[in-house]
């Protein structure tokens, strides 16, 4: 605010201690330095309060921003539970349907595939196909296709067959 340097107080010190005199100039400098000292009080005071509102201004733009981000997540969370519900129903409506179709035609479709599975395996047990070279175990379990009297799984490379 005042640019007043060395010299410049050095100036203004010797002319008031010309006009007011030694004695006086002592009380003088106590008053002013009384003042100074209450006006940079009141300032710093002042400073300090605007420091303090503009920190409260910034946490309620601070807390304003997490309400929104809490707000949109909140939104976000209603959306997927309204999806998930909705998959809920389209999974009950495919269930309900797939019952419908199941009491309409085959009772137990896994048992009329049991049946079959265990009628392939009682026609491969029989005698007249225990001249095949190849057992019900051979390539993982599966039953492999009677072709010949050799099969690929006897090749001589010694390759499982594809």
């Amino acid at each position: 605010m005042f640019d007043l340097g060395l010299w410049e107080l050095l100036i203004i010190f010797l002319i008031g201690l010309l006009i007011l005199g030694p004695e006086r100039m002592a009380r003088t400098a106590r008053i002013i330095g009384f003042w100074l000292g209450k006006a940079r009080g009141a300032f710093n005071a002042a400073k300090s309060e605007v420091e303090r509102e503009l920190r409260v201004e910034d946490l309620r733009k601070a807390g304003e921003s997490i309400r929104h981000e809490v707000e949109g997540v909140g939104r976000q969370v209603e959306e997927s539970g309204r999806q998930m519900e909705k998959a809920g129903w389209d999974f009950e409506k495919e269930v309900a349907d797939v019952r419908r179709r199941l009491q309409g035609g085959v009772e137990n479709p896994l048992s009329a595939d049991a049946t079959t599975a265990s009628a392939d395996a009682t026609s491969e047990a029989t005698p007249d196909s225990a001249s095949s070279t190849s057992s019900p175990t051979a390539g993982g379990g599966k039953s492999a296709p009677e072709k010949s009297e050799t099969s690929k799984d006897d090749r001589a490379d010694g390759e499982p067959g594809r």
